[in-house]
């Protein structure tokens, strides 16, 4: 008897609770304006995928309209375009919006219940809103991922060796190359992976049998990844569909999901330096969604983002560092994932360059630069100021006075 009260007492209680999510997300709903396209793929997906929902509408782009996140101050924007296409004048940023641009260009386009859609969101369709960011990004070393570890033969034998499936073959040690599925959830598992359309398949839903595109290589959110429509990479590295906070981006954690050893173990020398520990410590204090980002005010020890990409600005509101995509662009040298240091590539492309040996390695085994590929001595010492400028912003910036004043003022 009284296990059946039990139960009866959570059903109800399971039965309220839903009934107030559903109510908190119709209120949510109504207090933006959403276009009829994608108010039509929230009454599907709310019942279908209800984290993706509830995720978007706790997100700035359920929030704003691009048009009018254009009227703020120039230092406080979160979007490059000086210019909007009209579709994105009176509406927030919603499902339709992301999943129907450039359909002409994808490969994964489809007719979805009377829609064209995009499977895959891609850095060129984020270039509407975002055109000075994603040409950064197309630039870059991390947009040239998969190229650069696919086309470069000493990676490769290094990844084979690593990855391959090790076998005794007359006594001797052979190394088979690695299966697709092996490499996409290791190496191209944070470099990217091509995706190609292979035909359409039926799924079965409760709506009775949709038919999508057959995917290669899905999902995955590597940075150097090869899109249907022909563009490189994947924002969702850094900024999580569908909420793509930039809180996420500015933590460490993201960047960590790649940046640590064996190969490459930036997040486990950062863990452990005096850096990681007052982040550690004190990061729960900081406010990792204000644009600009101030320091001494929104945070007090740098993580990954502050000093490889974002906008950077004194309390006095100065700035000490503009916002870039492209990770690289700060770095005189290149340390980590290559077999010596040297000066960073001019190129996000770097199997265009050639040592000595012919190999497209920006050094030789014995050390020598291929300098014809790498930036110079002047490159290297402004962008050596600029890390500076990071790194003792506040003094550089302001001087000691003004530090005082921003800490009394808070």
């Amino acid at each position: 008897m009284q296990s059946t009260k039990r139960l009866g007492i959570s059903l109800f209680v399971a039965l309220v609770l839903s009934a107030l999510a559903t109510s908190s997300a119709e209120d949510k709903k109504a207090e933006i304006n959403i276009s009829p396209q994608t108010q039509a793929c929230l009454g599907c997906h709310e019942t279908y995928t209800p984290g993706i929902v509830h995720d978007w509408l706790s997100s700035r782009h359920a929030k704003t309209i691009p048009a009018e996140a254009l009227k703020k101050p120039a230092l406080e924007r979160r979007i490059s375009a000086d210019k909007l296409p009209d579709n994105l004048s009176g509406n927030v940023v919603g499902c339709y919006e992301c999943h129907s641009r450039n359909p002409e260009k994808h490969k994964d386009n489809f007719e979805h219940l009377g829609y064209k859609i995009n499977v895959i969101v891609t850095p060129k369709d984020c270039s509407t809103c975002h055109p000075v960011e994603a040409k950064q990004f197309s630039g870059s070393k991390k947009a040239h991922a998969i190229k650069n570890l696919r086309n470069n033969p000493v990676y490769h034998a290094l990844v084979s060796a690593i990855t391959g499936v090790k076998k005794i073959d007359k006594g001797k040690i052979k190394t088979e190359k690695p299966s697709d599925e092996t490499l996409n959830e290791t190496c191209f598992g944070c470099h990217g992976t091509t995706i190609e359309v292979k035909g359409m398949k039926k799924v079965s839903t409760q709506m009775g049998d949709v038919s999508v595109p057959v995917l290669t290589n899905w999902p995955n959110q590597g940075v150097g990844r090869e899109n249907p429509d022909g563009s490189l990479g994947a924002c969702t590295a850094c900024h999580p569909r569908h909420g793509f906070a930039i809180e996420v981006a500015r933590k460490p954690y993201t960047c960590a999901q790649c940046h640590l050893e064996p190969d490459v173990p930036a997040w486990n020398v950062y863990k452990e330096s005096k850096h990681g520990n007052i982040y550690f410590s004190k990061h729960h204090e900081w406010n990792f969604n204000s644009v600009p980002w101030t320091v001494g005010k929104d945070f007090k020890a740098p993580t990954c983002a502050t000093c490889h990409n974002s906008l950077v600005v004194s309390p006095d509101g100065s700035v000490v560092a503009e916002r870039t995509h492209d990770f690289g662009s700060r770095l005189w040298v290149r340390l980590f994932g290559l077999i010596y240091s040297h000066p960073q590539p001019k190129s996000g492309n770097t199997t265009i360059i050639k040592n000595k040996d012919g190999l497209p390695l920006p050094t030789a085994f014995t050390g020598e630069f291929a300098i014809e590929y790498l930036i110079d001595k002047a490159e290297q010492k402004k962008r050596l100021a600029s890390m500076k400028m990071l790194a003792v912003p506040a003094i550089a910036q302001i001087g000691l006075t003004a530090i005082l004043q921003s800490l009394t003022a808070q």
